[in-house]
């Protein structure tokens, strides 16, 4: 997902909805190194590929499941990966076209 070409998404996303275990593991080592700055992730995807993205994270990572961001302390890998998913909702905000906003809404 970091080095890969527009088109990639179709086969990623099959991976992730056949083998959650895997995806896990892919999505959470992608938020350690980018949970702040998913930029490099996003580059190849379209809005509504990063939508499917953030809907597999809410049933993977249950918002009611997120540790406390509120206060400061250690950043465990629950905290990146929560980073990560709510960044994914940003990302299509701060495109702003119209495909964006569509999927970015409630």
């Amino acid at each position: 997902m970091q080095h890969g070409v527009r088109g990639d998404w179709s086969r990623i996303r099959r991976l992730l909805n056949a083998d959650p275990n895997f995806g896990r593991a892919l999505i959470e080592s992608l938020a350690h190194d980018h949970g702040y700055s998913p930029g490099l992730i996003l580059m190849t995807l379209s809005e509504a590929e990063v939508s499917a993205l953030w809907e597999w994270m809410l049933v993977q990572y249950p918002t009611a499941e997120d540790p406390d961001r509120s206060r400061s302390g250690e950043v465990t890998l629950r905290h990146a990966v929560a980073n990560l998913r709510d960044n994914l909702v940003s990302h299509l905000a701060n495109i702003g076209t119209g495909p964006a906003v569509i999927s970015s809404g409630p």
